[in-house]
């Protein structure tokens, strides 16, 4: 149960970016599919605007990301 400081260190820095990544890949999912847009860019032009996409509001609630983990999974 002793591991060394710099291996232990190097393994929680590894472990917050795999996190952060994955938070930022469901996030991007969620965003583009729930609104049509990413970081206030228009990605899908939604149907009110003339395109042909229509947002699903689904994505944008809280519990949305746990389905979409489950699709990833």
């Amino acid at each position: 149960m002793s591991n060394p400081p710099i291996p232990s260190f190097l393994d929680g820095i590894g472990n917050g970016l795999g996190y952060s990544a994955v938070l930022l890949f469901v996030a991007s999912i969620r965003e583009i599919l729930g609104a049509g847009s990413w970081f206030g860019i228009t990605i899908l032009q939604t149907a009110t605007d003339g395109g042909w996409y229509v947002p699903n509001g689904l994505l944008l609630l809280p519990p949305s990301a746990f389905f979409i983990i489950a699709c990833l999974s």
